[in-house]
């Protein structure tokens, strides 16, 4: 099950309006960047298992609103990489959303296979969004890591290890 970026959007906004009242464990399977506030335990319902905003995501600036979020869903016996990425890409263009790359970036300190689409919407002629997701498969599951930014800002190195620190092995 590929979750949509629209749902997963609005479900961190809802969340990082109020503090969480107690914090989640953090996933086994990644590290969130250094100084991100968890949103805490997310409702039973929510399409995320794990959700944190950056240290700047109030304070009116470029990186107001970056958001990173996390989930593992079991996928059907013998489900490939492959067949999960072309899932995704399907599901979220479906709505408008355009792909600006998408390529095979492995994962883990380079142990494992993965693959990151960036995803975009514009929002106003001046706003658009990049949705970069990060996925690998292991043992009959689909492991993802979404960050929400502007895409005129590039991916920050804290960020960046974070997305490369999936590593579905140890989950």
């Amino acid at each position: 099950m590929i979750v949509s970026i629209a749902v997963l959007t609005l479900a961190l906004a809802a969340t990082a309006a109020s503090p969480p009242a107690t914090l989640p464990p953090q996933p086994s399977y990644m590290q969130p960047p250094a100084g991100w506030r968890s949103l805490g335990p997310p409702p039973a319902d929510a399409p995320i298992d794990y959700g944190w905003v950056s240290p700047h995501f109030r304070d009116g600036s470029a990186h107001a609103g970056d958001s990173l979020s996390a989930y593992v869903r079991p996928i059907p016996p013998g489900s490939t990489l492959g067949a999960q990425v072309k899932e995704m890409i399907a599901a979220e263009t479906g709505d408008g959303r355009t792909v600006a790359s998408s390529k095979s970036h492995a994962t883990c300190n380079g142990t494992q296979s993965g693959w990151t689409v960036d995803f975009r919407i514009q929002l106003s002629p001046s706003l658009t969004l990049s949705q970069v997701e990060h996925v690998a498969v292991f043992d009959g599951h689909v492991y993802d890591v979404m960050f929400t930014h502007r895409a005129d800002l590039p991916v920050d190195a804290a960020v960046q290890a974070s997305i490369d620190s999936l590593c579905p092995k140890n989950g």
